[in-house]
């Protein structure tokens, strides 16, 4: 996939907790590049947040993102996973993934992916004043979110009063997954099949390392 004609080269920061990463995820990154919305897509699994703790420790959330991506999409060059904030040489602000990259990849345009359900607290983000300004959010709808994609940025930005750089993902076709990690941990702790969920390497990793099994 090229650049739209003339511009840059377009780089999606995909970040998350990815606790753990399953179909939902990886259904969201294809629509990304298939809707033509960026022509890279960087999955930034989450370090480990005293704020915000996850479940299992950032070491097993990055190999698990890793099995994934390597299961769904195999050598696709389009689609890599960092280790910047899983392995603490990074913060867990947003911002701090902008200034990183601004700095490492002065050629790229930086895309913030956005999950819809997180879009009522963006001004309560690290320096969300500066992130207004500087950010170019990548909105993606969740199944959980009910909106249309142009009502839902309608009703985002009357409701923060904020003019925020955006852009709402469109595609050719539906692959929202209704499927949550929550949802995962407890299936995989209840000993319940995930076949269909999340992929196969993904869940035999859970089970060989003892990830959210209560043994």
């Amino acid at each position: 996939m090229s650049s739209a004609a003339g511009g840059r080269r377009r780089l999606a920061l995909y970040g998350g907790a990815f606790d753990p990463i399953h179909n939902g995820h990886l259904a969201t990154i294809a629509l990304i590049l298939n809707s033509g919305a960026a022509d890279e897509v960087l999955v930034i699994p989450s370090g480990d947040r005293p704020d915000k703790p996850n479940t299992i420790a950032a070491q097993h959330r990055m190999e698990l993102s890793r099995l994934a991506i390597t299961e769904a999409f195999g050598s696709d060059s389009a689609i890599t996973v960092s280790d910047l904030q899983a392995s603490g040489s990074l913060g867990f602000a947003s911002i701090e993934l902008l200034d990183y990259f601004k700095n490492k990849q002065p050629d790229a345009e930086l895309l913030l992916v956005v999950g819809a359900e997180l879009l009522r607290d963006l001004a309560e983000w690290v320096e969300a004043e500066r992130l207004k300004l500087e950010a170019h959010l990548l909105i993606v709808g969740r199944p959980s979110v009910k909106s249309s994609a142009p009502e839902l940025q309608a009703e985002w930005q009357t409701e923060l009063q904020a003019e925020w750089r955006s852009t709402v993902l469109s595609a050719p076709y539906e692959a929202q997954v209704l499927v949550s990690s929550t949802t995962l941990r407890e299936l995989i702790r209840s000993g319940a099949r995930c076949a269909g969920l999340m992929p196969k390497s993904v869940y035999d990793y859970c089970i060989k390392h003892a990830v959210y099994r209560a043994f």
